[in-house]
């Protein structure tokens, strides 16, 4: 994020307000922010992922009732 490359492609008060540590790569508090970030993500995703199973065992069980009454003719 220090490189020529980020400092003219960002506004300058978005580079401002990021209140880098220029010794290090990333601060504390961004490290701290990146992992909350990356946490939220991830527990969000294995939730979706649980409603999307329950979802696709439902669909499951409603095509098994159909599919009979489909082939009746």
């Amino acid at each position: 994020m220090l490189t020529e490359r980020f400092k003219t492609g960002m506004e300058k008060d978005v580079y401002d307000s990021m209140r880098l540590d220029y010794d290090e790569v990333l601060s504390d508090a961004m490290s701290y922010q990146l992992l909350n970030g990356g946490l939220t993500y991830i527990s969000c995703n294995a939730r979706q992922l649980e409603l999307y199973e329950q979802i696709r065992e439902e669909v499951m069980i409603l095509i098994e009732l159909l599919e009979p009454k489909c082939l009746v003719k």
